[in-house]
């Protein structure tokens, strides 16, 4: 990309960032209610609760606060996980071995820095 005269940064990093931060909200919504009718076909027709008994609980325990949280929630780690991945991707030396180790090392520092974000987020959103 250098050799083309573009700046990688804008070609490469802002498209992915963009698109993590805005998609892992959709995934986590799709997850969500994947997960919520998930466990009504199996209350319903493997446990045998009662449908009404069902959505009721889930209406009187599921509140919109929580839903939301959790949107913003996985903004927050949308951006930090294209922001990890990009600077380690770009970061890359030695060929095959080096994109392994820059893979590896991208997914370990996600991981912690969304165990710690999670935490203050946690914090501030769900405090009661």
């Amino acid at each position: 990309i250098y050799a083309m005269g573009s700046d990688p940064v804008k070609h490469l990093v802002v498209p992915r960032f963009i698109a993590s931060t805005f998609m892992l909200p959709v995934l986590t919504i799709f997850a969500d209610l994947i997960g919520f009718f998930g466990g009504y076909i199996v209350a319903v027709y493997v446990v045998g609760i009662n449908s009404f008994g069902f959505m009721d609980s889930a209406s009187s325990l599921l509140k919109i606060d929580d839903i939301i949280g959790g949107i913003i929630k996985a903004v927050f780690f949308g951006m930090i996980i294209s922001i990890i991945g990009c600077f380690k991707g770009m970061k890359t030396r030695g060929g095959a071995k080096g994109v392994g180790e820059a893979t590896t090392d991208a997914v370990v520092y996600s991981l912690m820095s969304i165990f710690v974000v999670n935490y203050f987020l946690s914090l501030i959103l769900f405090k009661r």
